[in-house]
């Protein structure tokens, strides 16, 4: 064991290991492989670009409202045109605001003249001695009495006559424009006065605009409203008057709106931008489809500038001067 113990160191001491050199000195970057400061810097890119976009998409596909014309154009209901969304200060109520004025040529206006056009149009075939149009809407809120005033004020620059009778007895928003006088409709059909012209009020927002407001709100608004008087106080205007517009609560929540529509020519109904929901879209068609209302055009209000027809890259000031868009209101 001994001797073979002393073999084994001799071999041990004899041996010699395996000769090692260095070719090339080991290189590198003083700095960290992980993390790394580019890819950090393009991950937050990505993230920053696509997680706004992201939300968006969703958003947008959870908004059911009706926001633009493209929304209303699968209906058959004939469009006459779209109002912009106006920006208003704190003091005006929106419920209320004037905005159309003789000369004036800014977006909103030009809208309204449009309007005027394409109501003049839609009325030249008409047989009666004048027009009476209903204003309605689904919604409260949807700027029924702002878009029979202001077109009742661009049709009276025009020269004619026009009358504003405020038919929602319950909320009398059109009655706002003259200061909510304590007489007026619910007197008349209540028998009190047979005087219709006291009951007005003329000239006061504009030169050939008359407005018959509420006057005292009463108990029973759809008794009064089928009355035979109303009937009769409708014929006896249509020879006074060019245009009679009658500002009604929104139609299928009341009866107002459907007793009213039987003593008017048209209906102008309102679809507001952003209040509407789409899956109303169907009722809506069907309303007109069963001719519930007489021959009803649509109004799209509040439109976003960007997504009105009105807001191209032209400008509400293509082919206008301020000559011009006077001469057109006196004209």
């Amino acid at each position: 064991y001994l001797l073979q113990k002393r073999e084994e160191n001799e071999l041990t001491q004899t041996f010699t290991g395996t000769v090692s050199e260095t070719i090339t000195e080991p290189t590198g970057d003083d700095k960290p492989v992980s993390p790394s400061p580019k890819k950090l810097l393009a991950m937050a890119l990505f993230m920053g670009l696509m997680l706004p976009l992201a939300v968006n998409y969703t958003l947008e596909r959870l908004n059911t409202k009706v926001r633009t014309r493209k929304d209303l154009e699968d209906l058959r209901i004939p469009i006459l045109g779209e109002i912009p969304r106006q920006k208003l200060g704190k003091a005006v109520d929106p419920e209320c605001a004037v905005v159309v004025q003789q000369g004036k040529r800014d977006l909103i206006n030009e809208a309204f003249r449009m309007l005027r056009t394409n109501l003049n149009f839609i009325s030249s075939s008409h047989n009666s001695s004048s027009e009476v149009i209903m204003i309605t809407s689904f919604n409260p809120g949807s700027g029924k009495s702002f878009i029979g005033a202001n077109l009742g004020i661009a049709l009276a620059i025009r020269g004619k006559k026009v009358l504003l009778i405020d038919g929602d007895l319950r909320h009398m928003s059109t009655s706002m424009y003259v200061g909510s006088p304590r007489r007026g409709l619910v007197n008349y059909l209540a028998c009190d006065t047979d005087d219709l012209h006291s009951l007005m009020v003329c000239d006061s927002i504009t030169k050939n605009l008359c407005v018959l407001p509420v006057g005292t709100t009463p108990p029973n608004p759809a008794e009064l409203l089928e009355s035979p008087r109303f009937a009769v106080m409708i014929s006896t205007l249509r020879w006074e008057f060019d245009y009679i517009f009658i500002d009604c609560p929104p139609v299928e929540m009341m009866a107002d709106a459907q007793i009213i529509s039987n003593n008017c020519d048209r209906t102008i109904f309102v679809v507001r931008a952003g209040l509407l929901d789409r899956y109303m879209l169907p009722e809506l068609a069907r309303l007109y489809e069963e001719k519930k209302v007489p021959n009803m055009s649509l109004v799209i209000n509040a439109v976003k500038v960007d997504n009105s027809r009105l807001g191209g890259k032209y400008g509400y000031g293509y082919g206008y001067g301020n000559y011009n868009a006077y001469a057109a209101d006196t004209k």
